[in-house]
């Protein structure tokens, strides 16, 4: 064993070679952790953006694949549309109009019916009372 004594500048070199080199080890193999934890993060962030971009694809090619869908469907269904659409010479519209017009065309007909008939009753009363009068005379 060594004694105060025998504390030369000898040993305080030797010792301070050996810290040295553990240090430059330490610090070495910390720089390479630290160089392989570098690689693994930009391999998960490879990873993660390739699995995005798969997502964002399978995504797209689905939603391409309903809008066409949808756009057959509408395609399909304007078709049927236009099979119950009226072909005849009165828009679809109309045919309400004509409705509300047939019920008052009918009301002003019976009216028009009844008042004339008064009226040929009173010309006939009016007529029997001139010529009564012209027989009188």
């Amino acid at each position: 064993m060594t004694t105060t004594r025998s504390a030369t500048p000898e040993v305080f070199e030797q010792l301070f070679e050996r810290l040295t080199k553990t240090s430059e080890r330490i610090a070495h193999e910390l720089e390479e952790q630290l160089k392989l934890l570098d690689r693994r993060i930009k391999s998960f962030l490879d990873r993660g953006e390739q699995a995005t971009d798969r997502l964002v694809e399978t995504i797209d090619k689905e939603l391409r694949s309903q809008i066409a869908s949808l756009r057959r469907e509408i395609d399909q269904l304007s078709t049927r549309v236009a099979e119950f659409a009226p072909t005849g010479k009165a828009p679809a519209k109309k045919a309400p109009a004509k409705r509300p017009s047939a019920t008052l065309t009918s009301v002003t007909k019976s009216a028009t019916k009844k008042a004339p008939a008064k009226k040929v009753a009173a010309k006939k009363s009016v007529a029997k009372s001139t010529s009564s009068r012209r027989l009188a005379a």
